[in-house]
Protein backbone atom coordinates (compact mmCIF):
# COMPACT_ATOMS: atom_id res chain seq x y z
CA UNK A 1 0.00 0.00 0.00
CA UNK A 2 1.11 3.64 -0.47
CA UNK A 3 2.79 6.27 1.76
CA UNK A 4 -0.26 7.18 4.17
CA UNK A 5 -0.20 10.66 4.63
CA UNK A 6 -2.08 10.48 7.82
CA UNK A 7 0.43 8.53 9.86
CA UNK A 8 2.50 11.74 9.00
CA UNK A 9 -0.18 13.43 10.90
CA UNK A 10 -0.19 11.72 13.94
CA UNK A 11 2.73 12.38 14.81
CA UNK A 12 1.18 16.23 15.28
CA UNK A 13 -1.63 15.88 16.69
CA UNK A 14 -1.00 12.63 19.01
CA UNK A 15 2.06 13.90 20.53
CA UNK A 16 -0.44 17.02 21.64
CA UNK A 17 -2.67 14.02 22.92
CA UNK A 18 0.46 12.20 24.54
CA UNK A 19 1.97 15.41 25.97
CA UNK A 20 4.67 14.81 23.70
CA UNK A 21 5.93 17.01 20.03
CA UNK A 22 8.11 15.63 17.64
CA UNK A 23 8.90 16.53 13.46
CA UNK A 24 9.61 13.12 12.05
CA UNK A 25 8.40 11.24 9.43
CA UNK A 26 6.55 8.53 9.86
CA UNK A 27 7.41 5.28 7.59
CA UNK A 28 4.28 2.55 8.12
CA UNK A 29 4.62 -0.93 7.56
CA UNK A 30 2.16 -3.95 6.85
CA UNK A 31 1.26 -5.36 9.76
CA UNK A 32 -2.03 -7.51 11.08
CA UNK A 33 -2.15 -4.94 14.31
CA UNK A 34 -5.60 -4.06 15.34
CA UNK A 35 -6.79 -0.95 16.88
CA UNK A 36 -8.31 -1.66 20.59
CA UNK A 37 -10.32 1.45 20.48
CA UNK A 38 -13.19 0.20 18.27
CA UNK A 39 -14.80 0.56 15.54
CA UNK A 40 -18.61 1.80 14.69
CA UNK A 41 -21.31 -1.45 14.32
CA UNK A 42 -20.69 -2.64 10.83
CA UNK A 43 -18.27 -0.66 9.85
CA UNK A 44 -15.43 -3.29 7.91
CA UNK A 45 -11.49 -3.00 8.31
CA UNK A 46 -9.35 -2.56 5.33
CA UNK A 47 -5.96 -2.46 6.06
CA UNK A 48 -3.76 -1.82 9.31
CA UNK A 49 -0.10 -0.81 9.53
CA UNK A 50 2.22 -0.50 11.93
CA UNK A 51 3.81 3.02 12.07
CA UNK A 52 7.72 3.61 13.56
CA UNK A 53 10.06 6.31 13.82
CA UNK A 54 13.46 7.07 15.66
CA UNK A 55 10.66 9.11 18.34
CA UNK A 56 7.53 8.00 17.74
CA UNK A 57 5.50 4.21 17.47
CA UNK A 58 1.91 3.44 16.33
CA UNK A 59 -0.33 1.95 14.30
CA UNK A 60 -3.02 3.23 12.04
CA UNK A 61 -6.06 1.89 10.27
CA UNK A 62 -8.77 2.36 7.51
CA UNK A 63 -11.89 1.02 7.78
CA UNK A 64 -15.82 1.81 5.49
CA UNK A 65 -18.47 2.34 6.73
CA UNK A 66 -22.25 2.19 4.81
CA UNK A 67 -23.20 5.03 7.68
CA UNK A 68 -23.92 8.61 6.51
CA UNK A 69 -21.54 11.13 7.77
CA UNK A 70 -24.27 12.35 9.97
CA UNK A 71 -24.23 8.93 11.70
CA UNK A 72 -20.68 8.19 11.94
CA UNK A 73 -20.13 12.04 13.70
CA UNK A 74 -23.28 10.87 15.55
CA UNK A 75 -20.56 7.89 17.07
CA UNK A 76 -17.65 10.41 17.69
CA UNK A 77 -19.76 12.51 19.65
CA UNK A 78 -21.09 9.41 21.61
CA UNK A 79 -17.55 7.85 21.93
CA UNK A 80 -16.41 11.44 23.16
CA UNK A 81 -19.24 11.29 25.82
CA UNK A 82 -18.58 8.07 26.84
CA UNK A 83 -14.64 6.73 25.06
CA UNK A 84 -14.15 2.83 25.71
CA UNK A 85 -12.82 1.34 28.25
CA UNK A 86 -9.68 2.48 29.24
CA UNK A 87 -9.58 5.73 27.35
CA UNK A 88 -10.63 9.44 27.88
CA UNK A 89 -11.46 12.06 25.90
CA UNK A 90 -8.54 14.73 24.77
CA UNK A 91 -9.38 18.48 25.47
CA UNK A 92 -11.40 19.58 22.68
CA UNK A 93 -9.36 22.38 22.59
CA UNK A 94 -6.74 20.80 21.22
CA UNK A 95 -8.94 19.85 17.87
CA UNK A 96 -10.71 23.42 18.29
CA UNK A 97 -8.55 24.92 14.83
CA UNK A 98 -8.13 21.57 13.03
CA UNK A 99 -12.10 20.95 12.78
CA UNK A 100 -12.48 24.70 10.75
CA UNK A 101 -10.40 23.97 8.76
CA UNK A 102 -11.62 19.83 7.84
CA UNK A 103 -15.29 20.49 8.31
CA UNK A 104 -16.37 22.07 5.00
CA UNK A 105 -14.27 18.69 3.15
CA UNK A 106 -16.77 16.11 4.99
CA UNK A 107 -14.33 15.13 7.73
CA UNK A 108 -14.97 14.87 11.73
CA UNK A 109 -12.34 14.06 14.35
CA UNK A 110 -11.97 13.98 17.94
CA UNK A 111 -8.95 12.75 19.70
CA UNK A 112 -8.41 10.77 22.55
CA UNK A 113 -5.61 9.12 25.14
CA UNK A 114 -5.07 5.68 26.64
CA UNK A 115 -2.14 4.22 28.72
CA UNK A 116 -0.03 1.45 27.36
CA UNK A 117 2.10 0.01 30.00
CA UNK A 118 2.41 3.12 31.56
CA UNK A 119 2.78 5.44 28.63
CA UNK A 120 0.46 7.95 27.45
CA UNK A 121 -1.17 7.28 23.49
CA UNK A 122 -2.87 9.60 21.92
CA UNK A 123 -5.53 8.21 19.29
CA UNK A 124 -6.77 10.33 16.44
CA UNK A 125 -10.20 9.38 14.81
CA UNK A 126 -11.55 10.89 11.72
CA UNK A 127 -14.66 10.21 9.75
CA UNK A 128 -15.29 11.75 5.77
CA UNK A 129 -17.46 10.74 2.80
CA UNK A 130 -15.23 10.94 0.18
CA UNK A 131 -17.87 12.14 -2.43
CA UNK A 132 -17.20 15.29 -0.30
CA UNK A 133 -13.84 14.77 -0.23
CA UNK A 134 -13.52 14.67 -4.07
CA UNK A 135 -15.85 17.44 -4.63
CA UNK A 136 -13.95 19.70 -2.57
CA UNK A 137 -10.23 18.88 -3.31
CA UNK A 138 -11.16 18.41 -6.95
CA UNK A 139 -7.86 17.90 -9.18
CA UNK A 140 -5.50 17.03 -6.35
CA UNK A 141 -7.71 13.82 -5.85
CA UNK A 142 -6.46 12.14 -8.75
CA UNK A 143 -2.79 14.10 -8.96
CA UNK A 144 -1.94 13.62 -5.23
CA UNK A 145 0.12 10.61 -6.14
CA UNK A 146 2.38 12.41 -8.56
CA UNK A 147 2.13 16.12 -7.24
CA UNK A 148 5.08 15.77 -4.83
CA UNK A 149 7.28 14.92 -7.96
CA UNK A 150 6.48 17.76 -9.69
CA UNK A 151 8.93 20.44 -10.16
CA UNK A 152 7.82 24.12 -9.03
CA UNK A 153 7.45 25.59 -12.15
CA UNK A 154 4.83 22.67 -13.12
CA UNK A 155 3.09 22.91 -9.89
CA UNK A 156 2.10 26.32 -10.27
CA UNK A 157 -0.08 25.89 -13.13
CA UNK A 158 -1.98 23.59 -10.89
CA UNK A 159 -1.99 25.17 -7.64
CA UNK A 160 -3.77 27.66 -9.28
CA UNK A 161 -6.58 26.04 -9.89
CA UNK A 162 -6.34 24.17 -7.10
CA UNK A 163 -6.73 27.08 -5.25
CA UNK A 164 -9.34 28.76 -6.77
CA UNK A 165 -11.17 25.39 -5.82
CA UNK A 166 -10.48 24.74 -2.45
CA UNK A 167 -8.78 28.28 -0.68
CA UNK A 168 -5.37 26.46 -0.60
CA UNK A 169 -2.43 24.93 -2.76
CA UNK A 170 -2.04 21.66 -3.37
CA UNK A 171 1.12 21.95 -1.21
CA UNK A 172 -0.91 23.45 1.60
CA UNK A 173 -3.71 20.75 0.84
CA UNK A 174 -1.05 17.80 1.09
CA UNK A 175 0.90 19.20 3.98
CA UNK A 176 2.32 16.71 6.66
CA UNK A 177 0.07 18.61 9.48
CA UNK A 178 -3.19 18.90 7.16
CA UNK A 179 -5.79 15.30 7.55
CA UNK A 180 -7.74 16.85 4.13
CA UNK A 181 -4.38 15.56 2.69
CA UNK A 182 -4.32 12.52 5.03
CA UNK A 183 -7.96 11.56 3.50
CA UNK A 184 -7.40 11.85 0.22
CA UNK A 185 -4.20 9.79 0.23
CA UNK A 186 -6.88 7.29 1.78
CA UNK A 187 -9.51 6.95 -0.85
CA UNK A 188 -8.02 4.62 -2.59
CA UNK A 189 -8.59 2.01 0.01
CA UNK A 190 -12.66 2.81 -0.21
CA UNK A 191 -13.77 1.20 -3.49
CA UNK A 192 -17.40 2.00 -3.71
CA UNK A 193 -18.94 5.27 -3.75
CA UNK A 194 -21.72 4.30 -0.90
CA UNK A 195 -19.47 4.02 1.90
CA UNK A 196 -17.47 6.45 4.59
CA UNK A 197 -14.40 6.40 5.51
CA UNK A 198 -13.24 5.92 9.30
CA UNK A 199 -9.18 6.45 9.98
CA UNK A 200 -7.77 5.71 13.34
CA UNK A 201 -3.86 6.13 14.63
CA UNK A 202 -2.64 5.32 18.08
CA UNK A 203 0.84 6.34 19.14
CA UNK A 204 2.84 7.72 21.38
CA UNK A 205 6.39 8.86 21.62
CA UNK A 206 9.62 6.04 22.17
Amino acid sequence: MKFRLFAVLALAVIAACSGHSTSEKATPTPGATSIAFGLPTGAKLLSSHDVVTPHFVGHDLIAASAQSLADLSGWLTSMSATPPNGYTADDPSHLSELKKRIEPYGIRAAAFVHQVNGQPHGVLVLVFDPATVREKAGILVSLASKYRALPPMLRDPIDTQIKKQSGMTGTELLAPSNPIGAVIESLDTLKTANERGILIIDGTKK
